[in-house]
Formats: structure tokens, sequence, C-alpha cells
């Protein structure tokens, strides 16, 4: 989970959501490895306020062909 906090990046394992919850939209970000991908997202703007970004890996398709 990412979450922005006095205009700077914090990053955490979980809290995951709950089916209950609803999703508000969502990003396919495509990167390298996990670092790459902290650099894409750290200046995202919903990150400057008090919001979250909850990131999940997906299927490599890079191999696909």
């Amino acid at each position: 989970m990412l979450r922005g906090t006095a205009g700077k990046m914090a990053v955490t394992d979980g809290p995951y959501v709950e089916s209950k919850e609803i999703v508000g939209g969502f990003w396919l970000i495509e990167a390298g490895s996990y670092d790459e991908m902290l650099k894409i997202l750290a200046s995202h703007p919903h990150l400057e306020g008090p919001g979250s970004i909850e990131v999940r890996e997906i299927e490599d398709t890079s191999r696909r062909g």
C-alpha cells in the first residue's frame, strides 16, 4: 500500500482490501521491477493528500507473442 503523508510516499505491506470495500478505479502500470514501480508512483497526485494506492502484482504478460 502506498500512502501520501506530508508530500512524501510511505510504503507498507497491506492491509488488503476486503470484498465489502469498493474499488474507485484502477491503473495498469508496466514496470520492470518493484523499485521501478515505486519510482513511477512516487509523484502520483493521489498521494499528495490523505489518499492511498493499493498495489497488486498481476500476471507477467511480457512473454506473450
